[in-house]
C-alpha cells in the first residue's frame, strides 16, 4: 500500500484515495496546510489497496475523477469504505457535476460530493465542516435530481429512506452591515481583520457574527461562510446540505 504521510504520522489522519499519482500528489499538497492546522496527518494511497493497519481516520477523500458514481469501480470503493469505516465521513471528489451524479452520491450514503470545478477556498471550508460532522452537496443539482425522481412518472413524492434539508437564505433577512460582515466571513477573514476592513470594533463584529448565525440558522462561522457562497452566487453556487436516514 502506497502512503504519503504529512504532519504527525501517529495522530488522526485524513485518507486520500486516488488512482492517479500526479493528481493524488496535487490533492495532498493542497490539503497539507489545512491538515497541519487541524492537527491531522495525511495518508495517500492508490486503489486497490488494503484498508487494514490504518491509524484512526478523521475523514476519507475518494477521488473518482471522470468516472460515474454508479460505475463498478467507484461502487466497489464506496461499499468497501462504508463497510470498513462506517463512522468516518466519506467525501467523493468528482470531475462531474451533473444532477444525477450528485443524487447517486447522496443515495450511496457518502457524506459529501465535491466537484473539482469549485474554488479551493470553498473546498477547504467544506472539508472543515464535513470533518466536524456536517455534509456538503451542490444543492441546485441535488434538488433538480430529487424533483425529477419524484415526478409522477417516478411514482410517490415521498422518499422513505432519506430526509433532505437545504439551507435557503434571503439577503433581505440581513442588514447591509451584516451582509458586509458575511461576505468577509466567506473569504475566511478573522473578526479582527473584518473590524479593520469595516472600521468597527472587534466586539461589534462578534455581535454581527452572532446575529448572522442566528438569522441563517448556522451553528458556527464555517456553516455561515458556506451559506454565504450560495447567497453571493459565487464559486459555483454551492451551499450546505444535511441528510440523515430514518
Amino acid at each position: 500500500m502506497q502512503r504519503a504521510a504529512h504532519s504527525d504520522p501517529g495522530g488522526p489522519a485524513v485518507l486520500v484515495i486516488d488512482a492517479l499519482e500526479l493528481r493524488r500528489a496535487g490533492i495532498v499538497s493542497l490539503l497539507k496546510p489545512w491538515a497541519d492546522s487541524s492537527g491531522t496527518s495525511i495518508l495517500a494511497i492508490a486503489p486497490p489497496a488494503t484498508l487494514s493497519d490504518l491509524p484512526p481516520l478523521k475523514m476519507i477523500v475518494l477521488v473518482i475523477g471522470a468516472l460515474r458514481v454508479g460505475d463498478p469501480e467507484p461502487q466497489t470503493w464506496i461499499s468497501s469504505l462504508l463497510s470498513a469505516h462506517a463512522d468516518v465521513p466519506l467525501v467523493l471528489v468528482s470531475d462531474r457535476g451533473e444532477a444525477k451524479e450528485v443524487l447517486a452520491a447522496f443515495e450511496a450514503g457518502v457524506s459529501a460530493f465535491i466537484p473539482t470545478s469549485i474554488a479551493p477556498t470553498v473546498a477547504m471550508q467544506a472539508f472543515t465542516f464535513i470533518m466536524s460532522g456536517g455534509t456538503f452537496f451542490p444543492p441546485a443539482a441535488l434538488m433538480h435530481a430529487m424533483r425529477a425522481k419524484r415526478s409522477p412518472e417516478h411514482g410517490s413524492s415521498n422518499d422513505p429512506t432519506t430526509i433532505l434539508a437545504t439551507t435557503s437564505v434571503h439577503c433581505s433577512g440581513l442588514t447591509v452591515r451584516e451582509q458586509e460582515v458575511l461576505e468577509r466571513l466567506r473569504q475566511g477573514a478573522s473578526n479582527r481583520l473584518i473590524g479593520q476592513q469595516l472600521k468597527m470594533r472587534e466586539s461589534t463584529v462578534k455581535v454581527h457574527v452572532r446575529q448572522i448565525m442566528r438569522k441563517l440558522g448556522a451553528a458556527n462561522r464555517t456553516q455561515a461562510a458556506l451559506t454565504a457562497v450560495n447567497l453571493g452566487g459565487r464559486s459555483g453556487g454551492l451551499t450546505l446540505t444535511e441528510h440523515r436516514s430514518k
